[in-house]
């Protein structure tokens, strides 16, 4: 067994993954990242990935009842003694991503509740990045495009507002493993959609007869530069 980080400049997803042997059916892969206060993060973080790599045997089930009892317990122990006023409790939100089984599981957390999620974001440009999702949530492609489109996602958050930044890290959890595009690759995905903002908006102008709207074939010309960078 062995577990790793993935930071970016004081951001961390934490992971965790199972090997014991090549077609152990009781291999696993774990991905946590969230937001809040930084130590409270480090340690629940440190938490969830540690009670999956101790539960080997656990389903994807039964360690979501296990996550649960984690949170629960956190705000309990942690949380509750110092800040009995739930309005000035520090707000902790969590993405979970696992597999075990060839089972895959996602589940988003605020304070000490669990949900089942097909798709989630955290954090203050959430609205913006799960807007992004649920506008796409019915097609999603494959496994390179859905990293695309998270990557838009957390850069269309990072666009809108001003508390969102630093560098977008992509995790994939894939046969019991962790796959991604590496930073050099979301950087020129991020360049492509700094270009993508300014043809949408041109498009617009153009669709609404605006006088100085650039010319279809323009617009054109654009997008298919534009559907170059992103297939590289």
């Amino acid at each position: 067994e062995t577990y790793g980080e993935v930071k970016a400049e004081g951001d961390k997803i934490l992971t965790g993954f199972h090997v014991t042997a090549e077609e152990d059916e009781n291999d696993g892969a774990i991905a946590v990242s969230g937001a809040g206060g930084t130590d409270y993060l480090d340690y629940i973080h440190q938490e969830i990935v540690g009670a999956f790599r101790e539960n080997p045997m656990d389903t994807l089930p039964d360690f979501e009842k296990r996550l649960r009892s984690i949170l629960k317990t956190f705000y309990r122990e942690h949380v509750i003694p110092f800040s009995p006023d739930p309005s000035l409790q520090p707000v902790l939100q969590v993405i979970v991503a696992a597999q075990r089984k060839n089972v895959h599981r996602l589940w988003v957390t605020s304070r000490n509740t669990v949900k089942r999620s097909k798709y989630a974001a955290v954090g203050t440009g959430r609205q913006y990045a799960v807007g992004v999702l649920r506008a796409m949530a019915a097609d999603w492609g494959n496994d390179i495009s859905a990293e695309k489109l998270a990557v838009f996602a957390v850069f269309a958050a990072k666009t809108r507002d001003l508390y969102c930044g630093k560098k977008t890290v992509v995790v994939r959890i894939a046969d019991n493993f962790f796959e991604g595009p590496s930073e050099k690759e979301v950087e020129e995905w991020e360049r492509a959609f700094e270009l993508y903002y300014k043809v949408e908006k041109d498009i617009l102008r153009y669709c609404l007869g605006f006088q100085e709207a650039q010319p279809l074939r323009e617009l054109n010309r654009s997008i298919r530069s534009l559907r170059r960078l992103l297939s590289k």
